[in-house]
């Protein structure tokens, strides 16, 4: 009766195996992170993604740390509440200061939100506003000059082409803010925020198992 000594090093061949696929894992993490960051968010995805770290630990006790590195992302992550946005323009680089009272005052874009635009914070315009500057010509302005309507807050706004084909394009109005504006006046709606870490999270595992069968299926 003969005896078969192996020599292999299972221990050896497990742990490389193990650390590939964990580096497959964090490469394949980021990349669906980063996937459903833009489906979910639009003007602000890259300041998401920018900002997306996955540190792999290896050894004996292998980690995946999932974070968010600013404060910007982690607001698009978990959402943020209504806030006054005066003190924000009050040190804006376009500042001016009046001449008859001193105040400080500037005039700011805002981009309005529509129906089909996601990622963006902000309420989405009235549709009876959308369907009318909708038609308005690339450039053109929403005005109630010679009409029996009014815009109310929408007066003047503006249809600006985002792409060189003129086929997309944005809706713009400019506010004058100053330190005499009414305290509502300026008041940000917030945001609810995109939560794709606890999604990510749950399908961590079986996203790791099915590369470890793939990993040992073709080191064979």
């Amino acid at each position: 009766m003969s005896n078969y000594k192996s020599n292999l090093k299972l221990d050896e061949m497990v742990q490389n195996l193990s650390t590939q696929s964990l580096m497959q894992l964090a490469q394949a993490t980021k990349s669906a992170w980063a996937s459903s960051a833009k489906e979910a968010l639009n003007t602000t995805a890259n300041d998401y993604i920018n900002a997306i770290q996955v540190k792999l630990r290896t050894g004996s006790s292998p980690s995946l740390e999932l974070s968010l590195k600013d404060k910007w992302a982690n607001k698009l992550e978990a959402g943020f509440s209504p806030y006054d946005m005066k003190p924000f323009f009050a040190t804006g680089a376009n500042v001016k200061i009046s001449k008859e009272d001193g105040a400080w005052y500037t005039h700011v874009p805002f981009e309005h939100k529509t129906s089909s635009a996601t990622g963006r914070t902000g309420k989405v315009m009235p549709s009876a506003i959308y369907n009318e500057v909708r038609k308005l010509p690339t450039w053109g302005k929403l005005s109630s000059k010679g009409s029996a309507k009014s815009w109310g807050a929408y007066e003047g706004m503006q249809k600006i082409p985002t792409n060189a084909s003129n086929t997309k394009h944005s809706y713009m109005t400019v506010r004058t803010v100053s330190e005499n504006s009414p305290p509502d006046a300026f008041l940000h709606p917030g945001f609810e925020g995109v939560h794709l870490l606890e999604e990510l999270t749950e399908k961590i595992p079986d996203t790791f198992a099915r590369i470890f069968a793939d990993n040992n299926k073709y080191s064979r």
